[in-house]
């Protein structure tokens, strides 16, 4: 009767780990290409101001990729919508967008909005240290 009853409480904790799990991967997942792609830009501000230049990070929500250009080019997880909101505050939602980084640190964006199932990361504009990730709940 006791080795049921362990048996049965192991069975109950994994299967309740199981669930947490299959909800959090998914999760770290958006929060992992986030915080890749933040850091992309930043690397696209910084090379600008080393080289005195124009440096362009690139969006193609079509194909799902983004790069720095003239850089490797990196895949977004198919199962990740992308949203961008420029600076105007018009909605993107289809095509490239390309955020310019000159010299002085400028650039053209408002935030990128990335989402799969109920959850959603923002890298929003921030002009001292390019972008911020800000993690949320639909």
């Amino acid at each position: 009767m006791e080795v049921m009853l362990v048996v049965f409480l192991i069975v109950l904790i994994l299967g309740i780990a199981t669930v947490f799990l299959a909800h959090w991967l998914p999760a770290a997942g958006l929060r992992a290409t986030g915080r890749d792609m933040a850091s992309t830009m930043k690397y696209a501000k910084y090379l600008a101001k080393a080289n005195n230049g124009k440096q362009v990070f690139e969006i193609d929500i079509d194909s799902k990729t983004y790069a720095v250009e003239g850089r490797e080019t990196k895949k977004i997880p198919s199962d990740i919508a992308v949203t961008i909101l420029d600076a105007n505050l018009d909605v993107i939602a289809k095509g490239r967008f390309s955020v310019v980084f000159d010299a002085m640190g400028g650039n053209d964006w408002h935030s990128i909005i990335l989402s799969r199932g109920g959850s959603k990361t923002t890298i929003a504009m921030d002009p001292i240290v390019t972008a911020v990730i800000v993690d949320g709940k639909r």
